[in-house]
């Protein structure tokens, strides 16, 4: 079963906003980012984190260390206020 919410017209997601990341290799990350993907430095609050930019927005993901590699948070563009309520 396919929710109508999700992919395709009329859905309430628009876009993926931003992805946090926690790596216990935060160099790793910083090469793979500019070397291999090229992606541009951004800018945040947390001077330990690396920031990574894509667009115009100061940063898509941020990568901060931690004893594990997991995903943190993922954040989520929407139509609206309803929207989010429903997703």
């Amino acid at each position: 079963m396919t929710n109508p919410n999700v992919g395709g017209f009329g859905t309430d997601i628009r876009a993926l906003g931003y992805v946090k990341v926690q790596t216990n290799d935060i160099e790793r990350w910083r090469t793979f980012a500019f070397d291999v993907l090229g992606f541009a430095q951004g800018s945040g609050p947390d001077p330990d984190a690396l920031y990574l930019r894509v667009d115009e927005r100061a940063a898509r993901i941020v990568v901060v260390p931690g004893e594990t590699d997991e995903v943190v948070t993922v954040g989520w563009e929407v139509r609206d206020h309803a929207a989010l309520v429903r997703v």
